[in-house]
């Protein structure tokens, strides 16, 4: 943590040296180059873009490799249309690859299952279609996931959305299968849609909740997030309506990690406020101070807390 907390420190004093001079400084800088009415439209604005790959009828073995690294094999001969019937056309693929901090929190994709921590080997989106219509797996996959620091062990989760959000579901370990190789993950899955390769870091620890006030600021919008870069995760932060904070829930003790918050104010203007912690019980409040920001430094702020 020591190396990324003197990168964050650099980033903010850089922040603070370009606008704490003057307002007119500020005023050069914000509004921003697209205009935003919440923080979310912001993410939204930023978050990793759809990928798109086309393999011909002629094309029986399909490798399709991201421009973050994703490398997703797919033997033509496991895939079929919904009713059952062969794929001989043209195959589109979709892929979003989203490995790091600054990616799940533009995403909104957090690294989290029934509210619980998960320390994180990255995620990613697939779909294939053939002329317009939805094609399923048969069989089993292959997907190679960079890492400078592959985690162990690993499983294979599954993206869930439904009324309540979008959650992470583990899968069968029976039909799927994660292996830790030298510079990241292989793994065997056997669905298409959002797949995460992940593991509870909770299991047998003391857990806490880490509640945080927001920027004593008024905003148009606000949202929080913790950011747990030893562990490549990020949680979002939940209301607590009668301590008037927002929490991290069931974060293990002794869990370092950082509270940011960001928030939209009048015009488009960006502010970000964030602090250092180690979870313990009993913790107080973590009290955030903001500043105004530029978008093309707040989007190089959120990088920093990338491992």
């Amino acid at each position: 943590m020591k190396r990324l907390n003197l990168n964050i420190v650099s980033i903010l004093s850089c922040i603070f040296l370009l606008f704490s001079c003057s307002k007119e400084r500020l005023d050069q800088t914000n509004p921003l180059t697209t205009s935003y009415s919440t923080v979310d439209e912001f993410l939204t604005h930023n978050a990793p873009k759809l990928q798109t790959f086309n393999f011909d009828q002629t094309i029986d073995n399909l490798v399709i490799v991201g421009q973050k690294g994703t490398k997703i094999t797919i033997d033509r001969s496991t895939l079929s249309f919904l009713d059952g019937s062969s794929v001989n056309g043209t195959i589109d693929v979709d892929l979003i690859e989203i490995l790091k901090p600054s990616e799940m929190i533009l995403s909104q994709k957090y690294t989290t299952s029934n509210n619980q921590l998960l320390q994180s080997g990255g995620q990613f989106y697939i779909s294939l279609t053939s002329m317009g219509q939805e094609i399923e797996i048969n069989g089993m996959y292959t997907t190679e996931i960079p890492s400078s620091n592959p985690l162990m062990p690993m499983i294979v989760f599954e993206g869930v959305e439904d009324g309540a959000g979008f959650d992470w579901n583990a899968l069968d370990s029976t039909n799927t299968f994660v292996e830790v190789l030298p510079a990241g993950y292989e793994m065997l899955v056997d669905r298409f849609g959002w797949i995460n390769c992940d593991y509870w870091l909770s299991s047998g620890l003391t857990l806490v909740d880490v509640p945080a006030k927001p920027c004593d600021t008024a905003f148009l919008s606000y949202s929080m997030f913790f950011v747990f870069p030893e562990i490549n995760s990020v949680m979002p932060g939940y209301d607590n309506l009668p301590n008037q904070t927002i929490d991290a829930q069931n974060v293990p003790v002794g869990t370092q990690g950082i509270v940011v918050g960001v928030g939209l104010k009048a015009d488009s203007v960006l502010s970000v406020g964030y602090a250092n912690f180690t979870a313990a019980e009993n913790m107080q409040s973590i009290q955030l101070d903001c500043i105004d920001i530029s978008e093309e430094d707040l989007l190089a702020l959120l990088e920093s807390f990338d491992p």
